[in-house]
């Protein structure tokens, strides 16, 4: 990964008291800690996926991390994120809204050979590909633990 930017001092994170809780065998309490986080890059390549500016804002609060809704321009189209992760109580799970998330993105021959070649085999190898691709989500939801058990429906 290649990636460029700037920013400024974040505050230090702080927390009172146990991480971990010994009625639960001494595992991690996420719902314990409370805090915010923002990363922001100017432009960055992610397997033929070319970022723009961007800016990812996000709040832990009672176990649950949301990323607070954000469009990020990429290959002459824009993802649209606004992620959930429930890190607990309970099993880990990754929830994203119905919308569209991956809007007119256009394809690399990078990202064919890096990333796409495991959804379609055929673009092994290609080295001129033309395109672009939309993705909407019904719905997403995805355990850590078992990605399997998880569910997504879209177009």
């Amino acid at each position: 990964m290649r990636a460029g930017g700037s920013g400024g001092a974040a505050p230090d994170p702080h927390h009172c008291g146990p991480l971990v809780d010994p009625t639960r065998g001494g595992a991690f309490s996420w719902e314990k800690l409370n805090g915010t986080a923002s990363v922001t890059w100017q432009q960055a390549n992610l397997y033929g996926f070319q970022l723009g500016k961007a800016t990812l804002d996000a709040r832990l609060n009672q176990g649950l991390l949301r990323v607070n809704p954000t469009e990020i321009p990429v290959n002459t189209g824009r993802v649209r994120l606004a992620p959930s992760l429930r890190l607990g109580p309970g099993p880990m799970e990754l929830q994203i809204d119905a919308g569209t998330v991956v809007d007119h993105v256009s394809i690399t021959p990078e990202m064919a050979n890096e990333r796409l070649v495991y959804v379609m085999p055929i673009l092994a190898g290609v080295t001129q590909v033309s395109g672009q691709f939309s993705v909407a989500l019904d719905e997403l939801r995805m355990p850590l633990d078992n990605p399997a058990a998880g569910t997504m429906a879209g177009r």
